[in-house]
């Protein structure tokens, strides 16, 4: 199986948007508890840091079988991944990657070192990539509008605290308004287009919000507030 155009592009993307942060995709999934990631990048990483460049290839030969016996364990993985893109990103990062052990597999026994040296590489990229698609998406403005809408959905409106419905709208208009394009995080990639919809929307319905809260109109701000709950919900779930 070779890269197409399309795939290629988005593990581009994916390298591309980790770049210059403190952790390599890998290294931050094993963080977050699956084991499966963090034994192949210790794996890996030995060999791609200091056998590829140096072209040790018995090194690389070393490797070959070790990938085998340990890519199964990344095969059976079944993460829990509501975003429908990084789980179909996923699910074709570590199919390449799986393809790409076995193609490993088969230079290495051939002792073609140019098919070894070439294949690492992609190999390294669609581990990294099926790695990045654990890892759900920060975006600490839309975080952190959820956390005051929740307050305010489960428990202001529930307690009648019309002191706290207008202390947490007026929290809420304030962090509606860093809803910005320039806000919205890299690793969104080309669905940036529609998640500026989405926040548009969320800034219309919380600029409704504070009107009904300043109108002292309780029952269209209950329906409008648990709308940007369910909103906010949604663009976690569809776009981080």
């Amino acid at each position: 199986m070779r890269l197409s155009v399309l795939t290629a592009m988005i593990l581009l993307l994916i390298a591309t948007s980790f770049a210059g942060e403190e952790e390599c995709p890998a290294a931050v999934a094993a963080r977050a508890g699956f084991s499966a990631f963090h034994e192949f990048h210790e794996l890996i990483a030995p060999v791609w840091h200091k056998a590829w460049p140096e072209k040790d290839f018995e090194a690389m030969y070393a490797a070959a079988p070790k990938f085998a016996a340990q890519v199964g364990t990344i095969i059976e993985l079944k993460p829990a991944i509501t975003n429908a893109v990084r789980l179909e990103s996923f699910k074709t990062s570590r199919a390449l990657l799986a393809d790409y052990v076995k193609q490993y597999s088969e230079a290495v026994s051939e002792k073609n070192q140019e098919k070894v040296y070439s294949i690492l590489p992609e190999l390294h990229e669609a581990f990294e990539s099926a790695a990045a698609q654990l890892i759900p998406i920060d975006y600490p403005e839309i975080q952190g509008l959820m956390v005051t809408v929740k307050i305010i959905v489960d428990r202001h409106i529930p307690a009648e605290n019309s002191d706290g419905i207008k202390g947490s709208t007026e929290t809420l208009v304030f962090k509606a308004s860093a809803l910005t394009e320039e806000s919205i995080p890299k690793r969104v990639g080309d669905r940036k287009k529609g998640l500026l919809k989405e926040l548009e929307q969320i800034k219309t319905l919380v600029g409704r919000l504070e009107e009904f809260c300043a109108e002292d109109n309780m029952g269209e701000y209950k329906a409008v507030a648990v709308d940007v709950k369910n909103k906010l919900q949604s663009i976690i779930e569809t776009y981080l």
